[in-house]
């Protein structure tokens, strides 16, 4: 296999003990983020060392990896993995395509025989965020409907069952990297690589079968009417392209007053708040999270009674000019608070200039008086 060659000879997650560390010292959460060759791939179409790859140095990395895409959809797809539009894209971004389109890799290998093909549920563990969730992606190449199946778990009684984007959306990333015995940076790499796994994941699914981000679980657990699963893309830091996903299959989801608490009588047909008073809603939730600016702006904040909802963009852009507003009288108050120290301080240099031309005066008067005066 072409990946295979380009890892030849080199240290994987599979040939290193736990807590072990390659040659030039990376630990194993960092070759975790190589995704079996992917890196390798980037670093060597990289000559210059300088972090990112032209359109046509993508086009020459995906190459050498077996995409088999033509060079006119691979620049298309250049162009949307370029997000900052720079004319680039960085080794992160390019782990993220290939990830992405792993079934439009030209690798010799097929799901073993006897894999179910009706779930994806017994394919969605860390381990398999290591390899892309390649063995998702490749049930759903042959049966589009299998994202549709509900987890294996049991639910807590009385609760909804959970699907593939519940449980992708909670997986606890940090566990691949604790399990290899990886530590600091090379645990914040296995991160960022897990999730950018399973983000490609979520975002097929999303597409696939949009209606997973209305379903809600865990109802009458910690709140009356559960979680939706913007909620966790939020508490658990997603990308703004994930929660934007989310949120253009269940727009609903932002403008949703849950009750804050879990009282034991609750009718929720009845639910229907006119205020914000013992509620949460989502962007609550991502200010107490303290998420990225780029998230937050996509959440409208409520106000008043009845409840008026106010795009995310324009509370920013409200913010920017209230602390721009407040900058500038602050400003203003320090330049009059400097002047009139200025001013103090010159009416003291006077003051101290008037008594030492009167102390001199004296001082002459006394030395020029006749003696015995």
């Amino acid at each position: 296999q072409r990946i295979a060659a380009l890892t030849k000879g080199r240290t994987t997650p599979e040939n290193m003990g736990a807590g072990a560390s390659s040659g030039d010292g990376n630990k194993v959460g960092s070759e975790f983020l190589e995704h079996d060759g992917v890196t390798h791939a980037f670093d060597k179409i990289d000559n210059d060392g300088s972090g990112n790859l032209d359109k046509s140095e993508f086009v020459a990395a995906a190459r050498s990896l077996g995409f088999t895409m033509n060079d006119e959809e691979l620049g298309k797809i250049f162009d949307e993995v370029d997000k900052d539009k720079s004319g680039s894209v960085d080794q992160e971004e390019f782990v993220r395509f290939c990830v992405q389109y792993p079934a439009t890799l030209n690798i010799e290998q097929d799901l073993p025989a006897g894999t179910d093909l009706s779930s994806i549920a017994h394919c969605l563990s860390a381990d398999q965020a290591q390899h892309g969730f390649r063995t998702a992606h490749m049930i759903l190449d042959k049966n589009p409907k299998a994202c549709k199946a509900p987890m294996n778990t049991k639910p807590p009684p009385g609760t909804s069952p959970w699907y593939p984007l519940h449980y992708l959306l909670t997986l606890d990333s940090s566990q691949y990297a604790k399990k290899q015995g990886a530590t600091g940076s090379s645990a914040v790499a296995a991160d960022r690589a897990f999730k950018a796994s399973a983000e490609a994941l979520i975002l097929r699914i999303l597409k696939t079968h949009p209606e997973q981000a209305e379903l809600r679980v865990m109802e009458g657990v910690r709140y009356q009417l559960g979680n939706l699963p913007l909620e966790y893309a939020i508490a658990r830091d997603w990308r703004a392209e994930v929660v934007e996903a989310i949120i253009k299959a269940n727009p609903k989801a932002t403008t949703a007053l849950d009750p804050a608490g879990n009282k034991k009588k609750f009718d929720p047909k009845s639910w229907a708040p006119a205020a914000t008073k013992g509620c949460r809603w989502m962007r609550k939730i991502a200010e107490e999270t303290k998420v990225t600016p780029e998230v937050l702006r996509l959440l409208p904040k409520p106000s008043g009674s009845p409840v008026k909802w106010q795009e995310g963009q324009a509370v920013e852009d409200e913010e920017r000019a209230k602390a721009e507003a407040k900058a500038a009288k602050e400003a203003k108050k320090a330049e009059k608070q400097a002047a009139k120290a200025a001013k103090a301080a010159k009416a003291a240099e006077a003051k101290a200039a008037k008594e030492a031309a009167k102390a001199a005066k004296a001082t002459i008067a006394t030395d020029e008086a006749p003696a015995g005066t």
